[in-house]
């Protein structure tokens, strides 16, 4: 229904790291040649969005990536609006992931333009649908590996978790320097 060029999705307990976030984004879509931009994100506590609780840093999409757990933080992804019409929306039987099988869609499978930008663009506070408790983690694993197997993207279950598991226990320890 978004009417604009550029489609995000901002939770709504999220908020934007500072005032400039908008304008950042703005300036990567004046480069035709970007289809998709995304950042970092931190987790913060829900009464107090200057106390990080982990740091989840991406990186510059490569292929594969998303079989070993990598993908960019959803809040952060901006897109063209010609990228949701020709590639659709989100697939709502994925529960706990539709972002991310839209991410893979996009990046994987689609093979967009994108731009990953070094810098915290997003405060997420804890307490989502998907980390409300391990069983919803676990599911939400699970639907992402299903979304990899749709797409014909090979993927091995135990190398996923693994890599997923070492990422966010370093995503608990480091810390960005912009937020």
């Amino acid at each position: 229904m978004a009417t604009g060029d550029v489609v995000g999705f901002l939770n709504s307990d999220d908020i934007y790291a500072d005032e400039t976030v908008l304008a950042q984004i703005a300036a990567i879509f004046r480069d035709q040649s970007v289809d998709a931009c995304y950042s970092d994100l931190v987790y913060v506590k829900k009464n107090n969005t200057n106390d990080m609780v982990r740091f989840w840093k991406s990186s510059t999409f490569q292929h594969g990536a998303f079989a070993f757990g990598w993908c960019p933080a959803h809040p952060t992804f901006y897109a063209r609006k010609s990228i949701y019409d020709r590639f659709g929306n989100f697939d709502q039987t994925y529960r706990l992931a539709a972002d991310a099988d839209l991410l893979i869609r996009f990046l994987e499978i689609g093979r967009v333009s994108s731009l990953y930008v070094p810098r915290v663009w997003v405060k997420m506070r804890v307490g989502g649908q998907t980390n409300i408790s391990f069983g919803n983690i676990v599911r939400q694993n699970r639907e992402i590996l299903d979304s990899l197997r749709q797409y014909g993207v090979p993927v091995s279950r135990a190398r996923f978790f693994v890599s997923k598991l070492f990422s966010r226990i370093v995503q608990r320890w480091f810390r960005p320097h912009d937020t």
